[in-house]
Order: C-alpha cells, then structure tokens, then sequence
C-alpha cells in the first residue's frame, strides 16, 4: 500500500478484539465482568479485560484463578486463533466497500489500514469518508477508533489511543498529535504486547553491550519508502548524530522492555554497512 502525502490513509481500531469477539459471542455477559483467558483452567492466563473486570483489579497477566479470587462473578472464555483469523478475514471483506486496498495488521488483529487514494469522486471529504467507516463498524456492533490521516505510523498511534474518530487537515498535524500521545493513555496490553510507538525514546543496545547504540528517533514502515506492507522499523538516533535504521523483528529486536525503555538487538553482519 503507497502511504505518501497527499495520498490519505485511514487506521481502523477495533479494541480488544479478542475480548469484542467473546462479547458478541456471550452478549448476555455484557452487563457482567469479563476477561479472555488463554486456557478456561485456573492456572489459564488473563489476556483481556473489560472496564468492570478492571474495577475488581482484574488485569492481563493474571491468573485465571487469580482473577476469580478478585472478581467472583467474573465471566470468561477462550477466542481461539482460528475464530480471530476468521473475523478478521470477515471485516476485511466488508471493508473492501470502503477502500479497493485494505490491510489487516498481522501483529494486532483488529487494526486495519484503508487507503483512501481515488475516492474523492465517492466521498465529499475525507471526514465523510471516514464517518461512513465508523458508521459501518457501529453497524457491526464493534467499540470503534478511527484516524484518517498520511502515514501508517500516525494513524495507528492515534487510533490506539484516542476515542471515536480524529481526521487530520494535514502531515504536520497528524505528527504532533502522534507524538503528543502519553504512554498513560493507553489500554494495558498482555504481557509482551506493545504499543508500536511506545518505541520511541527507547536506548538501543546491541545484545552484551554496555554502551548504547543509539535511541530510536522514529518508528517507520518499509511501506513508507515503497518496501514492504507494515515492515516496521526503528530509526535510532546515534550520538556522532547518525541514523542506523534496524528492522523491527524478533530475530533481532531479541528483547524489549518499554517499562526500562531499553531494546536489545542482535544486529544481522553488515547492517551498519548498509547504513551508511
């Protein structure tokens, strides 16, 4: 998907997926606090949470068990990958009504992205285009966040982030709003789940090193250059004031801990090379 100004792309938030899934599933629990678990047995995980289940203290990473002892009317259930991999395929579909080129997130089922290249003669604004988004995803009775903006990177970290609909008037604005974002606003994520922008500020140390390679300036896609579809990578500032551009990906990216804002990487031979 080519993402350039003054192309304009939509980001899709459907929160908690997983968790909206159970819902429509149980809609009778909906009154009720509710947690997706990874195996319905005591020792089972806590992946997600609705609002009631957190005023009992119910949070990801807990204990089934755990959770029960807080909330004892907590109702709970296993969405397994097959039913998440199904919906998405389901909403992508619908979505294609919206937009010839709809990408799913493969790392957050229920982010999508839209791109909103030629469709002036069917929409009036991109607002409109947006409004009917939204509108379509109510309809579905899915909780909605929508951002229609330039750049996948600014969309995704306003949509997980700010409530309803946000339409930005151009790249300037989209990028102050993305970074203006605090970590504090976010919905807790289950245990080694992040927030793609929550990178930035981050040390980066190669793996055993003691000294800091750098700090990632930006969080980028390789889409954002004319590579790859939703490819991120990290943009780390280094201190003689050069730039050394490290794919995001678990082979290299070997640890990540946002609460210590430090990132270990194994860096691949010749990727500083090709840096420079």
């Amino acid at each position: 998907m080519k993402n350039s100004t003054p192309g304009r792309l939509a980001c899709v938030d459907l929160p908690a997926f997983p968790l909206q899934l159970l819902l429509k599933r149980r809609p009778e629990w909906a009154a009720q606090p509710v947690a997706v678990v990874a195996e319905d047995k005591p020792q089972g995980l806590v992946l997600w949470v609705n609002e009631k289940a957190r005023q009992f203290g119910v949070l990801p990473g807990l204990r089934y068990a755990a959770a029960l002892s807080l909330a004892g009317g907590l109702r709970a259930g296993e969405v397994a990958p097959k039913e998440i991999d199904g919906a998405v395929d389901t909403l992508t579909g619908q979505l294609v009504r919206f937009s010839p080129e709809v990408e799913p997130s493969r790392h957050e089922p229920g982010v999508f992205w839209l791109n909103g290249a030629g469709l002036k003669r069917l929409y009036a604004s991109p607002r409109s285009w947006g409004y009917a988004i939204y509108q379509e995803m109510e309809a579905q009775r899915f909780a909605v966040n929508l951002a229609v903006g330039f750049t996948r990177f600014g969309t995704y970290a306003v949509a997980r982030a700010k409530s309803g609909i946000t339409v930005f008037r151009d790249p300037a604005e989209e990028k102050q709003a993305a970074r203006q974002v605090p970590l504090s606003e976010r919905v807790t994520l289950p245990s080694g789940r992040f927030y793609i922008d929550g990178l930035i500020g981050c040390a980066v140390f190669e793996e055993g090193a003691p000294a800091a390679l750098g700090t990632v300036r930006e969080v980028q896609t390789l889409a954002e250059t004319g590579g790859a579809p939703e490819s991120w990578v990290l943009a780390v500032k280094t201190p003689d004031g050069g730039e050394v551009l490290i794919p995001l990906a678990a082979e290299i990216c070997v640890s990540i801990d946002i609460a210590a804002r430090r990132i270990e990487a194994r860096l691949p031979k010749g990727l500083r090379e090709l840096n420079q």
